[in-house]
């Protein structure tokens, strides 16, 4: 894994709407139980979008499995929370990708795979995803 990408890097690509360079760059780094906590327990309630965007973004991305409050704190936040719909596409990815099979989940997690700018990349957790 490379060297982390700080924060505030990768916050400022996601303004400059250069998301897929924030996805290249934490593809070679490691996202740890520290980043997904922040998401969760603080980045969801930011004011700014772009983190909310960036901490969904972490969560989907990661592999470190969500316990029962982390799962419903981020199903919440899917469901009602943001009002940005590629944040929520990225919420329903990381539910899925963790076996997540709530209707919502589904529906929201086919319509990021054919959105023409998230779906290619989230497209991908179809095929990593548990049945």
């Amino acid at each position: 894994m490379g060297a982390a990408v700080p924060r505030e890097d990768l916050i400022r690509l996601i303004k400059d709407d250069k998301w897929s360079s924030v996805i290249a760059r934490l593809l070679h780094q490691e996202i740890t139980l520290d980043d997904i906590t922040r998401a969760i327990t603080e980045d969801r309630y930011d004011t700014d979008p772009d983190v909310r965007f960036l901490a969904a973004i972490h969560i989907a991305m990661s592999d470190i499995p969500l316990s029962y409050n982390p799962r419903t704190t981020v199903t919440t936040w899917m469901r009602k929370q943001d009002e940005n719909i590629r944040t929520r596409y990225f919420l329903a990815a990381a539910l899925y990708k963790r076996g997540g099979r709530d209707p919502q989940v589904v529906e929201l997690f086919e319509a990021a795979c054919q959105d023409p700018v998230v779906g290619n990349y989230i497209g991908q957790f179809k095929q990593t995803a548990p049945a």
